[in-house]
């Protein structure tokens, strides 16, 4: 697998860097770290000046980039890293780098993360999630690693859920952690037996094209579905939460809807984000 870091020198990128480099240790991957130098601002009356800025930028972002690639060879003797260096806006430029080295997986680190408010809101790593085919492990501020147990897997049952289960249980079967499959009902017992039918056919559809053992299945029922997502990964004491873009809408549309009464995420688990907008064929796997 090759993973691409973006890396601004900040806490929470030297952060999810650090979590990157475990991961890729136990799943036998490699990391490139990417750094964007953005543009200089047009206060820069001579271009020789901006372009000068730039080659600065560039240069002592290098320098710095190769003294933590080499502390992390010493600790991570098993990952392979490189880099690469990109001018613009940096959520561009990071898929543009997704892209170009094929990379299977981004993982960034959030700002000031106390929830999934801060995660879709405001942040280079919302717009990332937002725009980008390749997958996203958004890495909340402080969160260290530690083997992910528990994979939590919110779904609606769309077709394309099975695509992303069959990723994580690629990332399951190197920890053996347990995949927990959940649906929240929003509504009363009559949508639930409404949905029977498609239930059960999902499920079967799980057991047929999924060859692995440690996935369960869980309803959850809660008038407000951010409450019910937190509820269920204090509950199950989750180490992942993940979803698939297609559901972003939905959830940011209650999330907004929240903001009203100051409601907020305490949890502080990464968020692997899936996007389903690309055709089966474009679809990057882990």
């Amino acid at each position: 697998m090759k993973i691409i870091v973006p890396i601004d020198f900040s806490t929470n990128s030297k952060n999810a860097l650090e979590y990157a480099s475990a991961l890729a240790q136990a799943t036998k991957s490699n990391i490139i770290l990417v750094y964007v130098v953005r543009p200089t601002t047009y206060n820069e009356v001579i271009v020789g000046m901006m372009a000068e800025k730039v080659a600065e930028k560039k240069a002592a972002g290098i320098m710095e980039i190769k003294k933590i690639i080499h502390e992390l060879d010493v600790k991570y003797k098993d990952v392979i890293y490189d880099y690469e260096i990109y001018e613009g806006e940096t959520p561009a430029e990071i898929i543009r780098c997704s892209i170009d080295t094929h990379a299977n997986l981004i993982i960034m680190g959030t700002h000031g993360a106390s929830g999934f408010k801060k995660i879709f809101f405001g942040s280079n790593t919302a717009s990332v999630i937002e725009q980008s085919a390749c997958p996203v492990l958004a890495i909340p501020e402080n969160y260290s690693f530690k083997i992910p147990k528990k994979i939590v897997f919110a779904t609606d049952y769309h077709s394309s859920d099975l695509f992303v289960i069959e990723q994580l249980a690629k990332i399951a079967i190197v920890f053996s952690s347990e995949i927990n499959i959940l649906h929240i009902i929003e509504d009363d017992e009559s949508t639930l037996q409404d949905k029977q039918e498609e239930i059960k056919q999902f499920l079967a559809n799980i057991a047929t094209k999924i060859p692995y053992s440690k996935i369960c299945y869980k309803l959850f029922q809660s008038k407000d579905i951010p409450v019910g997502i937190e509820s269920i990964i204090e509950q199950e004491s989750a180490d992942i939460i993940s979803l698939s873009s297609q559901k972003r809408n939905n959830i940011e549309k209650l999330i907004n809807k929240s903001i009203t009464i100051e409601l907020s995420f305490h949890t502080k688990v990464p968020l692997l984000a899936f996007s389903m907008s690309e055709p089966d064929n474009q679809k990057h796997a882990l």
